[in-house]
């Protein structure tokens, strides 16, 4: 993207006449959509307005007459559109990628990344963190007995209730078939246990959960791994 827009300025700056300065200019958008849709915001908007600027050098060196300036401001809406594009492009691309498209909770690529980035930032301020895992009970009987669509309906009201409970920060997330996870920042063990009896006890299906706390030099699948031997335990037990 930098050798792209300094490209663009050069030839704007040396291209000895308006019509060969404005062809560079119409390269802009190109560049707009790019670091739109391939960086994160904060850099996208620091390298556009950069552009901007440095190409407004270029204009000026080149000494461009003033009728060349509609082309000029033309080139700049366009390019701004593009760049919006390639920012929606991204932000659409990257939830796609990362929901599950049956409940709207994180997929599994989904969980890990936005797990280990609050793990990362668990570690850093010192705050609990807890992570649950959900198995739904008895789910194949459900599927068998009264189809997949009510098992996957059972599936979508579950994580509708859980969506409507949990802290708008709080991370639902799907890692496969029936099995789910909370990945609770800013909470305790025994928070934890409490906001899932809470949600056990308006379940539209039942399911059991496990819980595990961060403890230093876990990852995420450790954590994940401490919470479903607490279901199997459950489930021995009941």
């Amino acid at each position: 993207a930098t050798i792209l827009i300094l490209g663009i300025a050069y030839f704007v700056a040396v291209a000895g006449g308006e019509l060969p300065a404005i062809n560079a200019l119409m390269e802009l958008p190109l560049f707009a959509l790019y670091i739109g849709w391939f960086y994160r915001p904060a850099v996208s908007r620091s390298l556009l307005l950069g552009g901007f600027a440095l190409l407004g050098v270029a204009v000026w060196w080149s000494g461009l007459h003033l009728s060349a300036a509609s082309t000029v401001l033309y080139a700049v809406s366009i390019s701004l559109f593009c760049y919006e594009t390639g920012v929606f492009l991204q932000r659409e691309t990257s939830r796609r990628a990362t929901t599950d498209p049956l409940t709207g909770a994180l997929n599994r690529f989904g969980i890990v990344d936005r797990g280990n980035t609050e793990l990362r930032r668990a570690a850093r301020t010192g705050e609990a963190l807890s992570v649950a895992v959900v198995d739904f009970d008895n789910f194949k009987r459900l599927n068998d007995t009264f189809g997949h669509a009510a098992g996957d309906a059972a599936l979508r009201d579950t994580v509708a209730q859980w969506r409507a409970t949990v802290r708008g920060h709080d991370i639902v997330g799907r890692s496969g078939g029936d099995e789910f996870v909370f990945i609770l920042p800013a909470t305790e063990l025994e928070q934890a246990e409490s906001l899932l009896r809470r949600l056990r006890e308006d379940a539209v299906h039942p399911w059991t959960w496990g819980c595990s706390q961060a403890t230093e030099g876990d990852d995420l699948a450790q954590r994940m791994a401490r919470a479903d031997e607490q279901i199997y335990e459950r489930k021995r037990r009941d």
